[in-house]
Order: structure tokens, then sequence, then C-alpha cells
């Protein structure tokens, strides 16, 4: 279920940003930029919550076996950095496409009302 649930969000997070068949081709707008810049900014304040807060946040993983003894905040803030730098690319990357295109088509606009 928990999987499912991830799923499922993860979809529909990036549905309006991919905007797959059968949606529509409507143009995209610079709103579009802030919703993937404040997921960067939750995943950051997440990230740096992990990795600063000094003792483990998930006690459960306690009980569990531990197979490369590592200490479960070392476990932590190695996990939170991979989350912190990969996860805004995932955003930043995709942003800064959007607003070269974004920033493309104004000009491309621009260039037609002068002509």
């Amino acid at each position: 279920m928990e999987r499912l649930c991830f799923l499922t969000s993860s979809t529909l997070f990036w549905w309006c940003i991919l905007r797959p068949w059968p949606a529509s081709q409507q143009r995209r707008t610079w709103g579009i930029l802030l919703y993937l810049v404040s997921a960067d900014i939750v995943n950051t304040v997440l990230s740096a919550l992990l990795v600063f807060c000094g003792r483990p946040v998930y006690t459960s993983y306690l009980d569990h076996p531990n197979p490369f003894q590592v200490s479960l905040l070392d476990d932590q803030v190695l996990g939170a950095v991979i989350m912190w730098v990969i996860g805004s690319l995932v955003f930043l990357v995709p942003a800064m496409l959007i607003a070269l295109e974004l920033a493309g088509g104004e000009k491309q606009g621009r260039e037609n009302l002068h002509t």
C-alpha cells in the first residue's frame, strides 16, 4: 500500500509537468517553475532536517538487523545527502529547461510583434 501511494503521488506530481497523452497540450506558463522550485524547497528542508538533526529520526530501524554495520545516524545522513543532491537535480534541471523554453517563446513573441 505504501509503494502504491508513492507511485500514485509521484505520477500525479509529474503529470502536469510532462503532460503525457491524453492530457491536453496547453502552453506552459511561468507558474510551473514556481511548482518545481517549491517542491525543491520542501526537498531541501526535509533533507537538511535529516542531515543536521544529530539523532536518528526513524528509530524503528533500531529493531532491524544492520548487515553493513553502519551507524543509524551515518546511514541517515548519507541517505539525506543523496536525497538532497539528486532530488534537487530532479527538480531544478527540468525547471531550467522549462525556463529556457519559456524565455525562448517570449523572445519569439516579442520579435513577431516588432515585425
